[in-house]
């Protein structure tokens, strides 16, 4: 393992929040997927896509993105 591949799910997720705290709440959800994509399995990654979707009013993928939380919990 490299160690800059796991630092990149954190680089995307420190990006989104700069995105965000600026109001480009679009740009910040295009940065926490991509961190969702190379760490689908990130808590803290599909808690900000949680939040983000539902700032943006997409509620049914906010929902889905909670219930993933849920499922990697009982996991």
């Amino acid at each position: 393992n490299h160690p800059g591949r796991q630092q990149l799910p954190e680089r995307h997720r420190a990006k989104a929040r700069v995105l965000s705290r600026g109001g480009q709440t679009e740009a910040a959800l295009a940065a926490v997927d991509q961190a969702v994509k190379r760490a689908p399995q990130l808590p803290e990654a599909l808690k900000a896509r949680a939040s983000l979707l539902t700032t943006l009013g997409r509620t049914e993928e906010a929902e889905a993105a909670r219930a993933t939380i849920a499922a990697l919990g009982k996991a």
